[in-house]
């Protein structure tokens, strides 16, 4: 909606351009302009206001010619300075307009950067898909071979790639607001890997762009207050150790992971099962708990929790809402999940999450 109001706003301003141009041409008698216009002037008028037009219908139809917009207002606003008399308030029109373009390129910019960045994760030296048959599996321990029969992984393909779709709630503090967010995630299961996008609604008029990172063993978590101010750029030892953990994590939504040789099973009891997972320079372990019929209940690991600069190890808990299961493209997974820091001021719960749509591997 407000994208709309935006561009008619700049229509309409582009619009009165057209009227220097009609008044240096006599096609109307225009009051407004008191001043002289040559028809020299008249023409940059006319030019002017096709830029604004074409910038706003560019806006609207989100194509890049909406760049032409800042071009539009700092020519219109030399013409605002010629007829200043008679044109001066349409400087907060133009000011307006170069405000909102600079958001606009942030935007498109960070996007861009993430675009880049999804392309390069998501390729594979291995190109087909095996079908997971009960002989592939039967080395695991009873409960995860339970788990793939439950969630389908059994007879379907292995997953090379996954697209996952969220909204939810999120704070930064255990005082904090909550703040509603949405994002993409592209994972690629066969190279461990993930790119989180989201547009995280901070304060009304304010949003965050946020992208958290994990490539070739490393670790990134960007945020970009209105996609432009950079608020974090986070990366090293601690956050490469949490994006290992977070991917291990997050098998419950691409089951065939398990079966990879960067992951190894050991049985704790009769609903619990550890994993560890080894990739490029690091490892991880975790605790996943399984409800009798083979569903995952629960996730637990140590991870590094920063904080004003500072890391430390903490436990990490992903609880997952066991009545929010559905099938995705022939998989059952859970949709709603809660991640909870377990410090020892007390328990933080910090994200809640749902999943909205789920691809694999035709991406």
């Amino acid at each position: 909606m407000l994208r709309v109001l935006f561009a008619f706003v700049i229509i309409i301003h582009g619009l009165i351009h057209f009227l220097g141009f009609a008044k240096a041409n006599s096609l109307l008698h225009v009051d407004q302009l008191s001043q002289p216009t040559p028809k020299s002037l008249g023409l940059t008028w006319l030019l002017i206001g096709l830029l604004f037009l074409t910038g706003a219908f560019g806006f609207l139809m989100r194509k890049e010619w909406w760049m032409l917009l800042p071009i539009a207002a700092l020519l219109s606003q030399i013409l605002i300075f010629i007829y200043w008399q008679d044109a001066k308030y349409g400087t907060l029109i133009n000011t307006m307009i170069i405000l909102i373009c600079a958001i606009a390129y942030g935007t498109w910019s960070f996007n861009r950067k993430v675009e880049s960045e999804i392309s390069a994760l998501m390729t594979s030296d291995s190109p087909t898909q095996n079908v997971i048959t009960r002989e592939s599996i039967s080395h695991l321990p009873p409960m995860i071979q339970k788990w793939m029969e439950r969630s389908k992984a059994l007879e379907n393909p292995s997953i090379q790639f996954a697209y996952i779709k969220q909204t939810g709630r999120m704070k930064t503090t255990p005082d904090g607001r909550w703040m509603t967010f949405s994002a993409q995630q592209f994972i690629n299961v066969t190279k461990p890997g993930f790119i989180w996008q989201a547009h995280v609604r901070a304060l009304p008029l304010f949003h965050l762009s946020a992208r958290d990172k994990y490539a070739a063993g490393h670790g990134n978590m960007l945020i970009k207050l209105q996609s432009l101010v950079t608020i974090a750029n986070e990366s090293g030892y601690a956050i490469d150790q949490g994006s290992l953990c977070r991917f291990l994590a997050e098998m419950i939504w691409y089951p065939s992971a398990a079966l990879n040789d960067y992951v190894k099973w050991k049985e704790i009891d009769k609903h619990t099962v550890e994993a560890t997972i080894k990739y490029q320079h690091l490892s991880a372990a975790g605790i996943f708990t399984f409800t009798p019929n083979g569903d995952v209940a629960s996730f637990e690991t140590l991870r590094y929790y920063v904080h004003k600069n500072e890391s430390s190890l903490e436990k990490w808990n992903i609880n997952i809402d066991e009545n929010s299961y559905d099938e995705f493209e022939g998989r059952r997974i859970p949709k709603n999940a809660s991640v909870t820091w377990k410090l020892k001021s007390g328990d933080f719960t910090w994200y809640k999450l749902e999943v909205q749509e789920v691809r694999y591997n035709a991406l």
